[in-house]
């Protein structure tokens, strides 16, 4: 019976110490009487601050817990595009059934509410569409390099993006059997309060919003997807020559660039890029000024990643007129310049899953292009065996954003060489001794093995042309040193200087792929290429 007695005088004790349970019950709603706010994180914290229970308002911004008395302190209440709040619980405000009412006045924080509205794009304005359902819809936040939001087989055509001040966010849309929409949203970066690429018209417009001076509000826009399939055609705009002339101009680069980004965000698509002139002139010199300049837009495209495999470059000078202004028909400048143009035509579509990157992913791969370019393989980078690509970026990033970094090369290599790595591969001095060195080799007329006396050792292919490529081609603006040479009917492009191939091969899996899909090895011994 004394035993008995101990174990239930320690039951009760522990029962006084631990006192009876409360309920909170509650409401969360935005300052200002501006409605409930549903899936809010409410958590209850103990007075020592460790986390006890935790519960999400419903569409009316209800809430319920139940917790121990004696030990509750505060709780927090976080929402996505609302300033967070904690609140002391005071349980001498409960009733007689042991229940604690709360109300949470929530205030928002700079930044919109993103409405859009799925629907397929309109061919005839007389002919109803309908909305599309089942999208894969991405959201991924630039300035802090993280994903905001994945919602798949999205049956809703509608959805909804908290855009919060001071961040660039790309939105990115699939959905089989449509062509990819990336949009890309700034607020309030870049001198932009709220600036919209890839979206047609967004209403309010920025000058009727909103409230608050235009700190806060709901945007909504209708974004249309185009339906896919072979023969489909898209004009490129915006590409400029000179007379006569097939190099690319600046502001062509700009569109093709668009045109890269197009491909990567539809990796299931193979394309045939076609460039077309006006009647004017011979047909025969249209017809290799067209085919030239084709070429030199898929070039720039395998440099800038697409796989050649997925394009082919085709010149019909002025066989696909769109109009009357043929030979001997008086037409208008005007008239003319609609039918110099460059097209996409599709030619393939794969919608195997397995091609589907995420846009996180693919986001990395940008920012992997982006410091590839910013460093230009110009210096020797040591990287430590086994290490991956983002690993290199991450240290470099960390260095530019202590202020240290001055987007030189040298930069990084200085602080890969004082890091910890004990064990390296170095990945070679790609500077060689002259600057954008030209050497075109022609084939023999018995070709047993071509030879280049001033070539030796390992290099890396990055990309192959049926024609050379002029001096202002892009992968002269991102390497200081470029060799070319004429193999096996192509004009190749390497760069590199390795001491052995496991060196070179290296260097090819950690970086040069991810830019270069289509980048191999090549060895030369003593001014000849070993296969």
């Amino acid at each position: 019976m004394l035993k008995l007695n101990v174990i239930l005088g320690i039951f009760f004790l522990s029962g006084g110490l631990l006192g009876q349970n409360i309920i909170l019950d509650g409401y969360v709603y935005e300052k200002g009487n501006r409605g409930y706010l549903n899936n809010a994180e409410v958590t209850v914290y103990s007075k020592s601050g460790d986390e006890m229970k935790k519960a999400f308002t419903d569409t009316d911004g209800h809430f319920v817990l139940e917790v121990s008395e004696n030990q509750m302190g505060s709780i927090r209440v976080f929402k996505d595009m609302f300033e967070t709040l904690f609140v002391d619980l005071d349980p001498g405000g409960k009733n007689a059934d042991n229940k604690l009412f709360l109300k949470v006045a929530m205030t928002r924080t700079p930044g919109y509410i993103f409405e859009i509205t799925l629907a397929e794009k309109r061919e005839d304005e007389n002919i109803p569409v309908d909305a599309v359902r089942g999208a894969l819809i991405e959201v991924y936040n630039n300035t802090k390099k993280s994903e905001v939001m994945v919602l798949k087989d999205h049956m809703d055509p509608e959805f909804r993006v908290n855009l919060m001040k001071g961040n660039h966010y790309t939105i990115l849309i699939r959905k089989e059997g449509y062509l990819a929409k990336r949009m890309e949203a700034f607020v309030d970066v870049k001198d932009c309060i709220l600036c919209f690429e890839g979206v047609g018209s967004v209403q309010p417009g920025v000058s009727d919003n909103l409230s608050e001076g235009n700190e806060i509000g709901v945007l909504l826009a209708n974004v249309e997807l185009e339906r896919l399939f072979k023969g489909k055609k898209l004009e490129i705009e915006n590409v400029y020559y000179d007379l006569a002339k097939w190099d690319l101009k600046p502001a062509s680069r700009e569109e093709l660039d668009k045109v890269g980004t197009m491909m990567s965000d539809n990796p299931h698509l193979t394309v045939e890029l076609g460039a077309h002139t006006d009647a004017r002139g011979n047909d025969e010199a249209n017809l290799l000024l067209s085919q030239r300049r084709a070429r030199s837009c898929v070039d720039y495209l395998v440099g800038r990643g697409v796989a050649r495999s997925r394009i082919v470059a085709k010149g019909y000078g002025e066989k696909e007129l769109v109009n009357d202004c043929r030979d001997g028909i008086e037409c208008s400048e005007a008239e003319h310049a609609r039918n110099r143009r460059t097209e996409l035509k599709i030619t393939g579509i794969d919608d195997s899953e397995d091609m589907l990157k995420s846009l996180a992913d693919m986001k990395k791969a940008e920012i992997a292009r982006a410091l590839i370019d910013e460093i230009a393989f110009g210096s020797q980078i040591k990287v430590t065996e086994g290490d991956t690509l983002e690993h290199v970026i991450e240290a470099y990033e960390n260095e530019k954003s202590s202020g240290k970094a001055t987007g030189a090369a040298d930069t990084l290599a200085d602080k890969m060489e004082e890091a910890v790595f004990e064990k390296t591969i170095p990945t070679g001095n790609m500077d060689l001794d002259t600057s954008k060195v030209l050497l075109e080799v022609k084939e023999p007329e018995i070709p047993v093995e071509e030879t280049f006396p001033t070539v030796d050792g390992p290099k890396i292919v990055i990309m192959e042309s049926e024609s050379p490529l002029g001096l202002n081609h892009a992968i002269y603006d991102r390497h200081d040193n470029v060799l070319q040479f004429y193999h096996k009917n192509l004009y190749k492009y390497l760069i590199g200087d390795f001491k052995d191939k496991n060196e070179a091969e290296s260097f090819l899996r950690t970086a040069v792929k991810m830019v270069y899909p289509d980048a191999y090895v090549l060895v030369f011994d003593n001014g000849a290429v070993r296969d």
